[in-house]
């Protein structure tokens, strides 16, 4: 963080289903021609969890296995962690230990229309919500609303004075190692014990024995 001063807070989050926006479940992000069942197959669900599990992979399946999800489920989970959910944990932890001013939040509201695409939370599915755009207005409704009011609000507290807080005033939790909380914007926006899921923690003790050399 050369440069940059120790004093500057951070504001930091993903979605719950990162990936669902470039594996769409209806058709392969840029090629609509490609049949979604010749893809989202249990041969590239093992595939990739060779490649981004390592020797966890196994241990990665069964879970997807006992958990009961499609093929296409557990495929979009599994690079949801590995691209966006785990790093934000590695994040969340370096933070804490050098006890940066820092925020972290989780958006896993899943609107009306999300939920009929199947899209659910998906990469930037948040953005929205932050600039009071909710578009087509058919997507959305009263709850979506007030979710967007209190993003409004928490990121102009932020940059007003360094601190996101709901509308009635409560602050967000900030990143620390005794009590480790992060903010989940859900149908309301609550600050929760931070959740770890098997697959994150599998994949985070893979960065934390490379390290390690």
């Amino acid at each position: 963080f050369s440069g940059w001063p120790a004093d500057v807070p951070v504001l930091f989050g993903c979605t719950q289903n990162e990936a669902r926006l470039f594996l769409k479940p209806t058709g392969i992000y840029g090629e609509p021609e490609t049949d979604p069942a010749q893809v989202y197959t249990k041969q590239t669900l093992a595939h990739m969890a060779r490649a981004l599990g390592g020797e966890h992979a196994d241990d990665i399946l069964a879970y997807f296995a006992s958990a009961n999800l499609t093929s296409y489920e557990a495929l979009t989970e599994l690079i949801t962690t590995a691209i966006w959910l785990e790093p934000a944990l590695a994040t969340f932890q370096r933070f804490a230990e050098m006890g940066r001013t820092s925020y972290a939040y989780r958006f896993t509201r899943v609107s009306p229309g999300a939920r009929r695409s199947g899209l659910l939370a998906y990469h930037s599915a948040e953005i929205p919500y932050l600039f009071g755009s909710l578009i087509p207005t058919e997507n959305y409704d009263e709850v979506d609303t007030g979710v967007s009011n209190a993003l409004q609000h928490a990121w102009t507290e932020f940059a007003r004075t360094g601190v996101p807080s709901s509308p009635d005033g409560t602050p967000w939790p900030g990143v620390n190692e005794s009590n480790p909380q992060f903010t989940v914007i859900a149908d309301r926006v609550q600050g929760r014990l931070l959740d770890i899921s098997p697959v994150t923690q599998m994949m985070n003790s893979l960065r934390v024995e490379d390290d390690r050399g």
